[in-house]
């Protein structure tokens, strides 16, 4: 174990890159066998949802209820796999990902979901103010054409600094609960708020890896989508992708020294070697 005291002596992780986070899963000796566990309940709430439907149509809601509930508890592993690792990677110096056989596994997932519900809320709440403006500048647009114009542009403004915080803050929620894996830290605004305009440059530099991540994910998918196997192969995929999404944010976190937003950046360890990796 190695001690930092001063961020400097972290130079090595301090940039932030996409491809870095692609190669970063090939440095657990065990990528393959981790990738494929976490791809199989991923699969498997993909088909339990498919029946779900199927017998909802046949009004046996009572099965597809079931069904449903069974689809949520197979979402919980891998949720919790994909946090655990982020949690790892941003607390360390290591791109090891999570273990399997971690205790309270589903309790874990069942965390991250809620984290995830609540930070969801807290945008949907936001989404609704904008798209009520949209409501009311339409009745205005009836009565006075150049109000109601004025407010349908100020409401498309609004829609467009909406995304682009969602885009911006997204990650910064998920870097502040994977530093803690406390529920409420998703949403503590007040250090991700902190975090954003101390390192500006930087979480535009996350964002454009992000504009490039989406672009070839979408084209892979495409891609995926035109026969069965490649059907098939998304669940593993998507994992797989999630894995390299938690180690990008684990880079941002490591550059931006997200220790010292929680009080912790005085002295702080991280491991050398972790197993599990080469």
């Amino acid at each position: 174990m190695t001690k930092y005291t001063d961020k400097t002596e972290r130079v090595k992780h301090m940039s932030i890159d996409l491809f870095k986070a692609f190669a970063s899963v090939k440095e657990d000796k065990n990528w393959i066998k981790k990738i494929l566990i976490g791809g199989l309940p991923m699969l498997a709430a993909a088909l339990l949802d498919i029946g779900s439907s199927y017998l909802l149509e046949k009004s046996q809601y009572v099965w597809s209820l079931l069904l449903l509930v069974l689809v949520v508890v197979a979402g919980m592993y891998p949720l919790a796999f994909i946090f655990s690792t982020l949690h790892k990677q941003i607390n360390s110096d290591s791109n090891a990902m999570s273990e399997w056989n971690e205790k309270n596994l589903l309790l874990s997932g069942f965390k991250a979901a809620v984290a995830n519900l609540l930070m969801g809320i807290v945008y949907i709440v936001l989404f609704g103010v904008v798209f009520c403006l949209f409501l009311v500048s339409a009745m205005i647009l009836q009565a006075n054409a150049l109000l109601g114009i004025i407010m349908m542009l100020l409401s498309i403004i609004l829609s467009f600094i909406w995304i682009l915080l969602m885009y911006l803050l997204l990650p910064l929620s998920y870097a502040c609960y994977g530093k803690t894996l406390k529920i409420t830290s998703i949403v503590n605004f007040k250090k991700i708020f902190a975090i954003f305009t101390q390192n500006q440059s930087k979480v535009w530099l996350l964002f454009a890896w992000f504009i490039l991540y989406c672009i070839i994910v979408t084209v892979a998918y495409v891609i995926l989508v035109v026969s069965v196997v490649g059907i098939l192969l998304i669940p593993f995929f998507t994992f797989y992708l999630w894995i390299v999404v938690m180690n990008l944010i684990a880079q941002f976190g490591r550059d931006v020294n997200i220790d010292k937003y929680f009080n912790d950046a005085k002295t702080v360890v991280y491991a050398d070697n972790q197993s599990g990796v080469n």
